[in-house]
């Protein structure tokens, strides 16, 4: 068949656009009516100070997902952050790699030991010189990092609570020594 065959050409059909889930119809009305996204259906969230077990929990009876879908479910957490006005937790990416990478560092932030920073640098404050954007220790390895909690402080009980990832920064001796 040649390209100029009636059967090589096909014009695809627009698709209609959607966003949200499929089991929330909208169906505000008033002022809220203009979003979207509004239900007056009871929505039912994971507990955010939940431990692994109750994330598991969430994931298999609200949609009948395994530990290992939940596990891969939560990759989606390397891209974007929290809006504080519905969640009270800050508007900062969930992985400190970015909002817009989809990328395994979400999994690397859990899983390894030892990791190194990630710094986005923009084009315009490196003077278009190449720099990597992994910073390691200052000898050019890879961090001890862990988790720390961390309080948002916006509610009387000072939460929400949160797990945030630090790493050792450089020995301060080391450092002074370096800036001489």
């Amino acid at each position: 068949v040649n390209s100029s065959s009636p059967d090589c050409n096909y014009e695809l059909p627009k698709p209609v656009m959607q966003f949200g889930r499929v089991d929330c119809i909208p169906n505000c009305d008033g002022d809220n009516a203009a979003f979207g996204f509004c239900t007056t259906e009871t929505e039912i969230h994971a507990n955010p100070s939940g431990n692994g077990q109750a994330t598991v929990d969430y994931f298999q009876s609200s949609f009948g997902f395994n530990p290992r879908e939940s596990a891969a479910i939560l990759g989606g957490h390397t891209l974007g952050g929290p809006n504080t006005f519905n969640s009270l937790f800050s508007d900062d990416p969930w992985t400190p790699q970015g909002r817009e990478d989809l990328n395994n560092f979400y999994y690397f932030n859990i899983a390894k030991r030892q990791n190194y920073r990630y710094l986005k640098l923009a084009n315009d404050k490196t003077c278009g010189l190449k720099f990597s954007n992994f910073i390691g220790d200052e000898e050019g390895n890879p961090l001890d990092v862990g988790f720390k909690v961390s309080s948002e402080f916006r509610t009387k009980p000072h939460g929400p609570w949160d797990w945030a990832v630090f790493g050792q920064g450089c020995r301060r001796s080391v450092c002074d020594s370096l800036s001489k």
